[in-house]
């Protein structure tokens, strides 16, 4: 059972990805190798934390024994970048906002910073946008943690790292997936020990990239068992 719902769970991911699915196998192998370069034993565990997936804008997941605790849009432009969460996660301990909204007004609320770093704070979700404040200093809206260095420095990891998508999946096993294109899937393990042979055997079935790294390439998405 665990497999099949890893299967779905990893099929509904490679089905968000839309780019890259044209790179060969050396620039995916290229890909990996970098990825097992710039994440250590010292900064991979942030990912234990922190899923992402990109559509369009990335959406970063922080997720505690299989429950999804917090979840946000994020995209970085030019001249502003937003930050927004739903309105179920907007007064969460993850980043506590000061700023009284009337959440059964807006689905999703929107915390647009500009490049003076003043913030404008916009309702979404239920008719037409509709600006509830605006030219408000960051520490008075997020006065314990600012969501935008945290969210900001995963972001950064991510382009380093060159993927479209990040899952770690407790209940499947201690272990994190690389999503590099629509068929191309790097794996991190942490510790043998805690698998049965079911997934022993499969991860031996995949390229060994590094110690603990494994990498699977499909013919297509859908070829997943």
């Amino acid at each position: 059972m665990r497999k099949e719902i890893l299967i779905i769970l990893t099929l509904l991911i490679l089905n968000l990805i839309s780019c890259d699915s044209g790179l060969s196998d050396k620039e995916i192998e290229e890909r990996a190798t970098n990825i097992t370069e710039v994440l250590t034993e010292k900064n991979i565990d942030i990912f234990k934390k922190w899923n992402f997936t990109l559509r369009g804008v990335e959406i970063w997941t922080k997720q505690k024994n299989d429950s999804i605790i917090f979840q946000c849009f994020y995209s970085n432009k030019q001249d502003s970048v937003s930050f927004i969460v739903f309105d179920r996660h907007l007064y969460s301990n993850e980043f506590k906002c000061s700023y009284k909204i009337d959440t059964s007004l807006f689905q999703r609320i929107e915390f647009k910073k500009s490049i003076d770093n003043k913030i404008k704070i916009i309702g979404l979700g239920r008719g037409k946008p509709q600006i509830i404040a605006k030219d408000v200093d960051i520490s008075k809206v997020f006065y314990e943690r600012n969501p935008y260095i945290l969210i900001g420095a995963l972001s950064k990891i991510k382009n380093r790292l060159n993927v479209a998508g990040i899952s770690y999946y407790p209940r499947m096993g201690n272990f994190i997936q690389f999503y590099i294109s629509n068929q191309a899937l790097l794996t991190y393990i942490y510790d043998y020990s805690s698998y049965n042979d079911i997934w022993v055997k499969r991860f031996s079935n995949e390229k060994q990239i590094k110690k603990d790294w494994y990498l699977k390439i499909y013919e297509k998405p859908k070829d997943m068992n």
